[in-house]
């Protein structure tokens, strides 16, 4: 199965909206971003299945502030479209 989606785990829990467009836009054009401090996890809808994949195989286990991030595919069904960004 291949999504738009992916789940990013292991970001600074104060992260903002533009820094994490600023890191994975150069994959592809970004439709969404949902953040959830509490848990520390953030949810990126891209436009294009191929630019999530794509995300998640360079972005996976990359060192960011002194973590070593988790990128995973994350079913679009679970994805809650509310913080779609403006263009």
């Amino acid at each position: 199965m291949s999504s738009s989606v992916i789940r990013i785990e292991r970001l600074p829990r104060k992260i903002a909206q533009s820094d994490v467009v600023d890191v994975f836009i150069p994959f592809g054009e970004i439709k969404a971003v949902q953040i959830n401090q509490q848990r520390g996890l953030v949810d990126v809808k891209y436009e294009q299945v191929e630019d999530a994949v794509e995300a998640r195989l360079n972005m996976d286990g990359f060192l960011y502030f002194g973590q070593h991030l988790k990128v995973r595919e994350l079913d679009e069904t679970v994805f809650d479209s509310k913080q779609i960004l403006s263009g």
